[in-house]
């Protein structure tokens, strides 16, 4: 029964009718108490992991369950690649798809080492600079190991700094979205480094700052970087210099590990791999 005006409450006091009260919330539960002392406040319903408990000492704490560690987990994946302008080509881009030129050693190492790097993947890890001619597989093992990455839960974000000049143009905000992410994902992947065009006509600076930020904020982070190039060591050296000087080249070589693609284009044979060689 419902008590809808201080009248009628009066009135059922009057006559001692209490049947309109609820004391339900009078019955005490038995106490769940776990190892460590303990007391459960709650539970999920969902997956029956406690998310309030009080400890001994009488303070009372909130965790995340598994759902809701799992929801934040999605939508952080989610964040980046959406993020991401690169195609991965997740479904052929794979370390079972590589073609390896077995008489090369120097291939086999390579591929070897990659793939260790991914399956032990952790975040404090170093990162590579993948240089090499047009088609030497540079994109595609690059791609592999973002995507055993990301099959293994961690969150990549890839991109061009050609695309992201473009992005950021159109859009000024995208920038902090963009380095929001830099700073945070668990592996940054930049294909094509020096394809980008930087007009340094009249002294213009507006794309040598962006690349600054980009690379100083993920150097700051201390997170791991992959980095594909057509460049050669100089070139690369010339192509990255800030108000000329070779900040952001010292800061990726600290970051990176360097690895020359010394063999011909892949790309007059059939690619089982559905990559693009580079």
């Amino acid at each position: 029964m419902c008590v809808t005006s201080i009248k009628e409450l009066a009135e059922k006091i009057k006559n001692n009718d209490f049947d309109f009260l609820d004391f339900d919330f009078l019955e005490k539960k038995p106490l769940e108490i776990l190892e460590n002392g303990d007391i459960v406040i709650k539970r999920c319903e969902v997956c029956g992991e406690v998310t309030e408990y009080k400890t001994q000492q009488g303070y009372t704490f909130s965790r995340d369950c598994a759902c809701v560690r799992s929801y934040r987990k999605q939508a952080k994946l989610k964040r980046f690649k959406d993020l991401s302008i690169t195609d991965r080509n997740a479904g052929s881009n794979i370390f079972s798809n590589a073609q390896i030129d077995k008489s090369n050693t120097e291939e086999r190492e390579i591929y070897k080492e990659l793939y260790k790097y991914a399956e032990d993947f952790n975040i404090e890890k170093h990162g590579y600079i993948f240089a090499g001619g047009v088609g030497t597989g540079k994109t595609f093992l690059a791609n592999c190991v973002c995507n055993m990455l990301d099959e293994k839960g961690f969150s990549v974000l890839s991109f061009s700094l050609g695309a992201y000049f473009n992005r950021i143009r159109k859009n000024i905000d995208e920038e902090e979205s963009f380095i929001s992410a830099v700073k945070d994902v668990d592996l940054l992947f930049i294909d094509d480094l020096g394809s980008e065009y930087i007009n340094r006509e009249n002294g213009k600076m507006w794309a040598e700052e962006k690349i600054f930020r980009l690379f100083d904020e993920r150097y700051r982070a201390g997170k791991p970087i992959i980095i594909t190039t057509n460049l050669k060591v100089g070139e690369l050296k010339e192509h990255l210099k800030i108000n000329g000087v070779n900040k952001v080249y010292d800061r990726l070589l600290e970051m990176c590990k360097y690895i020359e693609f010394n063999w011909n284009s892949k790309r007059k044979l059939k690619n089982i791999g559905g990559t693009d060689g580079k």
